[in-house]
Order: structure tokens, then C-alpha cells, then sequence
């Protein structure tokens, strides 16, 4: 254990998050210096509840956060690290410490896209949601997110099920498991990316806390799309420091403008936020700047509308038909669409994937019918069916039917 990581941790845990006193602090001396001299600080902009906290807090507190880390299997982070973001330097307060489980090497290099919403998501957000996700990180694009319920869920869920890069920023410390809704989500973001929070292990969830987490997203991120937001939400927060912090900031169209479950968005619209009909629109937007790190080959064929942006399909010259009593005894040519072949599956697809596929091909198929004909478990096929879903490959129907799209 590096001996300066005792320090580091130990000032962060004498200030409240987010503290700027903490930051001022910290440029005018290193940790260790301010453990030895906490007794005679001479700087006009502490306070003395600042300086008893800095006599109050024992060393022992910090050893006890390092052994809960080596517990948890949480690596931290200073501002000093080679590992440690480079964008969160350039954020109204930085976090001096960031606790993490997976990695954040070379996070810089890469396109970042925050992706918020609301937690009661309806299934047109929760779908668009997580196809454009999960066609971001098929295209090398890192998915930063929240880890709440709802449209967080999904983000990472997409980015996760494309086999990419995700990081999730947490309201809470490690060890505490919240949302539980979403544990199934965090469990499996650090093989693929990494969790992260600038809290102390143990740390509970706090209203405040989604304050300050949603600083971290906005922070981490090259453009923020917003996905459900609600006329009163928590996302609109994000909003507000992505557009302090001079981020890009994208949306998905609204479905029903009648509605305050979904307009909050409305008022970046009016200020200029781009709305977006697929991943493609936000990858052009970046692909001068991050074509080494981008493979838009990578991309599923299908996507929200079917057709890449940009390019709409020339339109046939309109069919002269001649009607039947011109000619007795002939009839209207037949619609060749009807009887059209589907789309070429994706090369990327798994056999498993494929099998499905081609079986929802032949029209919709009930859950328990997919199962007798793959021999997959319940669990096995849900989340194979939701991989298809979340790649716009697949749709779910009412009565657990699914069919095939494209």
C-alpha cells in the first residue's frame, strides 16, 4: 500500500463531499503535510469547525476505510493517479478520492456518453433506452450512468449485453447495496468497465448524494443523453452541470407531449439540445474526434429507425399498373414484399442468438415455446431474448410473446 493513500483518504473523510475548503486546502499543501500540521493552519478560509474536524477525525478512522476496501476489493483512486480521470479535474470540485471496483484505464482516450433519466420508466424510454446504448458500446463507446432503477438500469444493461465498457457512479458507498433492484447490474459493470464513488465504504444513500453523484456523471462524460425525464426530476440536475461543465447534451424524442412524465426535457430542446433518432446521430457528431477508438462496422445493422440517419432510402417511381379489364384474364402483380426475405442476421450474433432469431422469424413465438424448442432455462432465454431487444433485433409482445424486427 502506497504510505501517501492513509493521508489521502484521511482529508477526505474530515470534509463533507464536494467541499471546495477541502480542495483550497489541498493546493496549498499535500495530505500528509496537513495531518502533521493540523494543529497550526494558518489560511484565512478555514473556519474553526473546519479545523476541529481536521483534530477530531484519528488516523485509525482512514487505516479502517483501507482495510474495508482490501475487503470489498476496492481500489482507490487520488487526483494524482495515472488512472484517475482527467475530465473530473476540470469540474466545479473534484472528487480528491475516487473508490473503485474494475478499471478506468485509459477512460480519456475514449468517446464518453452519460445516459440519465427517470427511475418509473415507460417501456418506449426503457427500449429506446437500451438499443441506443448497447449500439454506443458495440461502436467502442463507454456508457456512464447512475446505477439507479429505471433508465440508468438500462444504460448499463446495453452497454453490458454489447459485450462494451460501462461505468456506473454510485450515490453510496461500496458495501452498501443500493438500489437492490439493480444489484444484478453492478455485479457485473467492473468485469466490463467500473463502479465508482467518492464515497467511503459504508457510506448510505442520501438525497444530497444524488447531487453530487450526478456531477461525477456529467463530469465523465463528453455528451449527456437524456433519456425519460419527468417535469420535476432528479435527471434535470445532470442536465444543469453538464451545461455548467460545456457538455454536449442529446435527447430522445418525447412520446407524448401531453405528458409531465416526459417533458421535462423540454426546455434544453428549446435551448439547443440535439434530439436523436439513433446511436448514429451522436457517433457522428464525435467520429472526427474519436475515429481511432470507433468501429462503426461494429454497429448491429438495426437500429430505433431501421435506416442510418442521413441516408434515406431513394423512392421507387411509382408502379404503372394496368387494371384487369384492360386486360381480361390477368391480375394486379403480386406485392413481392409481402413474401420479402428478412434481413441477413448480424455476423456477431452467438448460436444460441442466431437459433432464436430464426425461429421468431417464422412469426411470434411464446416464452415456454421458445424453451421446449431451444432447451434453455427460463433465466437462459430472458436474458437472450433481452440482448435481442436491447439490439433492436427483437420486440417484445403482449402475452410474453416475442416477434422479430428488420
Amino acid at each position: 500500500m502506497r504510505e501517501d493513500l492513509l493521508y489521502w483518504v484521511w482529508v477526505t473523510l474530515c470534509f463533507p463531499p464536494a467541499n471546495p475548503k477541502m480542495l483550497q486546502l489541498l493546493e496549498e499543501l499535500t495530505p500528509r503535510e496537513i495531518y502533521e500540521r493540523q494543529g497550526s493552519l494558518p489560511f484565512p478560509f478555514l473556519g474553526a469547525e473546519d479545523v476541529r474536524r481536521l483534530k477530531k477525525v484519528p488516523l485509525a478512522m482512514a487505516e479502517g476505510v483501507l482495510e474495508r476496501c482490501g475487503q470489498l476489493g476496492v481500489h482507490i483512486l487520488t487526483m494524482q493517479d495515472e488512472d484517475y480521470p482527467r475530465r473530473l479535474l476540470h469540474i466545479e470540485f473534484p472528487p480528491p478520492v475516487l473508490y473503485c471496483q474494475g478499471s478506468l484505464a485509459n477512460l480519456d482516450q475514449l468517446l464518453t456518453i452519460g445516459i440519465v433519466g427517470t427511475r418509473s420508466v415507460n417501456d418506449y424510454y426503457r427500449r429506446a433506452t437500451g438499443n441506443v446504448s448497447f449500439q454506443l458500446a458495440r461502436a467502442g463507446a463507454v456508457i456512464v450512468s447512475g446505477c439507479a432503477a429505471g433508465c440508468d438500469e438500462y444504460a448499463h444493461l446495453g452497454a453490458l449485453r454489447a459485450k462494451g465498457v460501462t461505468v456506473g457512479v454510485l450515490a453510496c458507498g461500496f458495501g452498501v447495496n443500493y438500489p437492490a433492484k439493480t444489484e444484478y447490474v453492478r455485479k457485473e459493470i467492473p468485469a466490463q468497465g467500473a463502479l465508482i464513488s467518492e464515497l467511503p465504504p459504508g457510506t448510505k444513500e442520501d438525497r444530497h448524494y444524488f447531487r453530487i453523484r450526478n456531477r461525477l456523471i456529467a463530469g465523465l462524460s463528453e455528451g449527456v443523453l437524456i433519456s425519460q425525464t419527468p417535469t420535476r426530476s432528479g435527471a434535470l440536475l445532470t442536465i444543469t452541470h453538464a451545461l455548467e461543465q460545456g457538455k454536449d447534451i442529446f435527447c430522445l424524442p418525447p412520446n407524448d407531449i401531453f405528458s409531465n412524465t416526459c417533458m421535462g426535457i423540454a426546455p434544453a430542446i428549446r435551448d439547443g439540445a440535439q434530439v436523436i433518432l439513433s446511436a448514429r446521430d451522436i457517433l457522428d457528431y464525435y467520429l472526427s474526434r474519436f475515429e481511432p477508438v470507433l468501429d462503426m462496422e461494429r454497429m448491429p445493422a438495426a437500429d430505433m429507425t431501421g435506416s442510418r440517419p442521413g441516408k434515406r432510402p431513394a423512392k421507387a417511381a411509382p408502379e404503372k399498373k394496368k387494371r384487369a379489364k384492360d386486360e381480361p384474364g390477368t391480375s394486379a402483380p403480386p406485392d413481392k414484399t409481402a413474401n420479402a426475405a428478412p434481413a441477413p442476421l448480424p455476423e456477431w450474433l452467438t448460436d444460441q442468438q442466431r437459433q432464436v432469431l430464426l425461429m421468431l422469424g417464422e412469426g411470434p413465438k411464446q416464452v415456454e415455446e421458445l424453451m421446449e424448442s431451444t432447451g434453455l432455462a427460463s433465466y437462459e432465454l430472458l436474458t437472450l431474448l433481452t440482448e435481442l431487444e436491447l439490439a433492436g433485433l427483437a420486440r417484445m409482445l403482449s402475452g410474453q410473446r416475442y416477434e422479430r424486427m428488420g
